[in-house]
């Protein structure tokens, strides 16, 4: 006598989902390439933790206080003229009156002709300022940002730190490196701001400044990521130095030529405290 089929079986029951999900071996997801545009934002945020704002904001968040309070008195002005105009035709078109119509009229057309001469003033200097940035030139600054966002797009640091507290030692210094080297940028902004003279720094050393942030420290990050990444650290390149080994050498030796602008900049602008100095030790002597 043959089995009957348990299918043929009312009470019988399939389903192509496990029956007791706790005890039933969930797949191991698939790793999806994330999007490139996602990659740079995901890098950008991490940069930011790691060294702060890119270089370009804060130069922009120490410079703007200034023409931002100009900015807005400019904008009150501007609606109280527009405020008022407006008010004086609306009040001759109830009052029927042809003067007032004309004066409002005559200052609202001057006004107009004001407000196209200085916008497209401002546009000039807003353009000039962008491209300079009084000391290091936008396509310096955004070179530096982009370089930056790239090291840190890729992971360049092994996942294994904490089994090897030299070379984790060495990682640490590399971003300590690159948070120095930043803060110096914007504190050599600052002094040549606060001086109001580009000329403090020489032609040679603000020609030296600006192709350190578009090709010097760039070059040295480009080249530290086309080394693979399991031989940055492991594989002698040159002189039983590794890869990280030279570009924590290249790095040291930019820190030490842009502190010395920096020393520059910061004696000249105690020179003024010097002469303010001897000019009371005469005083006193007389």
């Amino acid at each position: 006598m043959q089995p009957s089929d348990p299918r043929s079986d009312p009470r019988f029951v399939s389903s192509s989902r496990p029956l007791n999900r706790r005890t039933t071996r969930v797949p191991s997801n698939v790793k999806q390439d994330l999007n490139p545009a996602v990659k740079r934002q995901l890098a950008a945020i991490k940069a930011k933790h790691a060294l702060g704002l890119p270089l370009f904001d804060q130069i922009q968040i120490r410079t703007a206080p200034t023409s931002a309070r100009q900015y807005n008195f400019k904008q009150i002005f501007q609606l109280l003229i527009l405020t008022s105009s407006a008010f004086g035709i609306l009040l001759a078109a109830i009052q029927r009156s042809t003067f007032l119509a004309g004066v409002s009229g005559l200052v609202l057309l001057v006004f107009g002709v004001w407000y196209g001469i200085s916008r497209h003033k401002g546009s000039q200097h807003l353009s000039v300022q962008t491209d300079t940035s009084h000391l290091f030139a936008f396509q310096s600054l955004s070179a530096f940002d982009r370089a930056i966002a790239a090291f840190y797009e890729e992971q360049h640091e092994p996942t294994n730190l904490k089994n090897d507290l030299p070379l984790q030692a060495k990682f640490d210094e590399l971003k300590t490196l690159l948070q120095a080297i930043k803060a110096q940028f914007v504190r050599i902004h600052q002094l040549v701001t606060n001086a109001n003279d580009i000329g403090e720094l020489s032609f040679d050393d603000r020609f030296y400044l600006n192709e350190c942030l578009q090709r010097y420290l760039p070059d040295s990050l480009e080249s530290y990521l086309r080394v693979p990444a399991q031989a940055r650290s492991t594989h002698t390149v040159q002189n039983e130095q590794t890869a990280l080994d030279l570009l924590l050498n290249q790095l040291q030796l930019l820190h030490t030529e842009i502190d010395q602008r920096e020393q520059l900049l910061t004696k000249n602008a105690a020179e003024q405290l010097v002469r303010q100095q001897r000019f009371l030790e005469m005083k006193s002597r007389q």
